[in-house]
């Protein structure tokens, strides 16, 4: 069972309503993704581009990742946990590329 990881692009507006599951993302999720993005979650900052007009693009890895995060706020997980998961994202998508 060695499937590669799907290769997609989302965009900011996709991935919020994958988060909002498949409903119009409420004020509340757009503030919980935004506060997410300020913890470094699910980029770097070497991967965001800052200023207006910067599309993200998010591929399986960045949905993955807040998605788990998303959850965690969800249940009040807290804030340095998931300062820990984005601090170690590297960690863990090399163990996922080795267990595929």
């Amino acid at each position: 069972m060695s499937e590669a990881v799907p290769r997609f692009t989302l965009s900011h507006g996709q991935v919020l309503w994958c988060l909002a599951r498949g409903r119009e993302p409420s004020d509340v999720i757009r503030d919980q993704v935004r506060y997410l993005r300020q913890l470094g979650i699910p980029f770097d900052e070497k991967a965001t581009r800052t200023g207006r007009g910067n599309r993200r693009s998010y591929g399986f890895y960045q949905l993955i990742e807040v998605g788990l995060a998303f959850e965690g706020l969800k249940r009040r997980v807290a804030p340095r946990f998931l300062r820990m998961l984005a601090e170690q994202r590297h960690e863990y998508k090399k163990i996922s590329e080795v267990c595929t």
